[in-house]
């Protein structure tokens, strides 16, 4: 039998831009947070398409050991991305079509590689590739500064540590 995932994470509160206001929503202060006091973005603590609490606090791990630092990136129930992931693959797209030292197949490369670049997928490796194998042409170029913060926020430390930002 399935354990119902609320035996192991609590809710969490995030705002429309992807900070995390609270881990550890409980029924008293649910709904108390309107606004994110980073941004003054409106809050949720749901996913828009299915209506799922956002996981947050791990209830199976040491307390002492895990806070969630980000917020994910989508839906472990549908898979819907979150708004704040959305925008961050928004404006990486807009980025690179803005930047006019690349070809129309680079830009495409990297468009779709940013979704591979989020969480490890069978393309990651081919992703971080492309992003490194360009990064010449992206480094010259004022939107690199942007590029590498939108990556900092939104990959893994070790996706991070392997495009060596």
């Amino acid at each position: 039998m399935e354990e119902d995932y609320k035996d192991y994470y609590e809710i969490a509160l995030v705002c429309q831009n992807g900070h995390v206001i609270s881990d550890r929503v409980s029924g008293d202060t649910k709904g108390s947070v309107k606004y994110c006091p980073v941004c003054g973005a409106g809050s949720t603590d749901k996913c828009g398409s299915c209506g799922e609490f956002i996981r947050g606090f791990n209830k199976k791990v040491d307390p002492a050991e895990y806070r969630i630092k980000r917020a994910p990136h989508q839906c472990h129930r549908c898979g819907e991305l979150y708004p704040w992931t959305k925008d961050a693959i928004q404006t990486f797209e807009r980025i690179i079509d803005a930047i006019d030292v690349f070809k129309d197949e680079e830009k495409a490369v990297l468009r779709t590689s940013i979704t591979d670049l989020i969480e490890f997928t069978p393309n990651t490796c081919q992703a971080i590739r492309a992003v490194k194998g360009l990064s010449i042409k992206i480094k010259e170029t004022w939107g690199w500064g942007i590029i590498e913060e939108i990556l900092k926020d939104i990959s893994p430390e070790d996706i991070k540590a392997r495009l060596g930002i």
